[in-house]
């Protein structure tokens, strides 16, 4: 019987992991370790029970290791005491698991509490793959040549600020440790550190699950962290969103899939409501 360990930070994420699963890319005992963003009984609802065997949530969201350059002295107690959390769970889990082998399904090699699984089960030698499953537009993105210069100081200092080496991420799934890499798109990566590892997505029927209808007079409405990613300011955010809210009240149903770093979901439902 095959173990595996599921990182789950984004609902997203578990979308996709429920792909492999029906199609029999991921088979056997799975280990779940869930963020605050993942509704544990969302995960009971899409993922055969019999197959799950532990659930357990991430100590707390992840860490941004860019406010340790603008905030270096107010951030840098924070980042410690959140990896020594992260190391305290994720040792304890191997520990409990002596002598057993894992497959790793990772969604984002950008998590530091992903990197420090990958660290720590090569270190304790219960490593099977460690497998990166695509979550979105970062698997697509290029790294430039400043991005590798900042990843090259990140790998330098880090073990010797933080005693583990941490990698800075710009563009997804190039990770060296990985085994294998998933993504839904093979003909849009051009470059990548793990190229020779790519393995396409199999298509998924959402239709056929009966999970889809439709919907007339009906708006989804997709949230993006546009203004706290830097790409617009706050002001024509506000202005975008002003605009959109103005069409949402003349329409019946609406239904508002929030990103997890977008802000201005709660001012959007209070003037929807």
């Amino acid at each position: 019987m095959t173990n595996n360990i599921l990182i789950i930070l984004t609902p997203f994420q578990a979308v996709q992991y429920k792909n492999l699963i029906d199609h029999n890319l991921i088979e056997g005992d799975l280990y779940i370790f869930i963020s605050k963003y993942v509704d544990e009984q969302y995960l009971f609802e899409i993922i055969p029970n019999d197959q799950i065997v532990e659930i357990h949530h991430i100590y707390e969201e992840d860490i941004l290791l860019k406010k340790l350059i603008a905030k270096p002295l107010s951030e840098y107690k924070k980042v410690r005491t959140i990896l020594k959390k992260y190391k305290e769970q994720i040792v304890l889990f191997l520990n409990s698991n002596s002598g057993i082998s894992f497959n790793i399904f990772s969604g984002s090699d950008k998590s530091i509490f992903d990197q420090l699984f990958y660290h720590y089960v090569l270190k304790f030698n219960q490593k099977l793959e460690i497998i990166l499953v695509e979550e979105g537009i970062g698997y697509y993105k290029e790294n430039t040549f400043e991005h590798r210069i900042f990843n090259l100081i990140y790998s330098a200092l880090t073990p010797i600020i933080f005693g583990v080496s941490l990698n800075y991420v710009y563009a997804l799934g190039n990770d060296k440790r990985a085994d294998k890499v998933y993504v839904r798109r093979l003909d849009l990566i051009k470059k990548s550190n793990n190229l020779n590892k790519l393995i396409e997505i199999p298509k998924s029927n959402l239709r056929s699950q009966g999970n889809v209808k439709n919907h007339f007079n009906t708006v989804l409405l997709l949230t993006s962290p546009l203004s706290e990613q830097k790409k617009i300011s706050e002001q024509k955010e506000s202005e975008i969103i002003t605009k959109i809210i103005d069409l949402l009240l003349k329409i019946k149903n609406q239904f508002i899939l929030n990103h997890i770093q977008e802000k201005f979901l709660q001012n959007i439902m209070i003037l929807l409501m």
